[in-house]
């Protein structure tokens, strides 16, 4: 199986749980007909040039960044397209599609929260209170 099928089959596996069945076939459906690159470049940049690298282990990693991308794609593509002007039969389908785009990117997180990339890649935004001499805040 070539690496974007194995991520396809990753991320679609990943959201089957997901209901009701409504809202489970948009997602399988956008899985199904997206592009696999996001997900397949995390694949491809982890094992570099050593090909002994087992892909098992890093289909997470790139089934959280296929679905946050997605998801983020979905949700500029809404915000261009207004869906919900029209109201009309389409209405439910524009409804579903903002609730996949949420779930996409929930997900992807989700996936992502549970490696040591997560610990570093994210900044504890406690320590950016303003100094009592007006002074900016501190961002090191």
């Amino acid at each position: 199986m070539d690496t974007a099928a194995r991520a396809r089959a990753a991320a679609r596996e990943t959201v089957a749980d997901i209901e009701p069945p409504a809202l489970r076939a948009v997602l399988l459906d956008r899985l199904e007909t997206t592009s696999m690159a996001p997900g397949v470049l995390v694949l491809v940049s982890a094992t570099g040039r050593d090909s002994s690298v087992a892909i098992e282990p890093l289909l997470d990693r790139a089934v959280g960044v296929q679905l946050i991308y997605e998801g983020l794609r979905l949700t500029r593509s809404l915000a261009h397209e207004e869906p919900w002007t029209d109201v009309d039969d389409t209405e439910i389908d524009a409804d579903l599609d903002i609730l996949a785009a949420d779930v996409l990117v929930s997900r992807g997180f989700s996936l992502l929260a549970t490696t040591e990339a997560f610990g570093g890649g994210r900044r504890d935004r406690t320590g950016l209170r303003p100094r009592s001499d007006d002074s900016p805040p501190d961002r090191d």
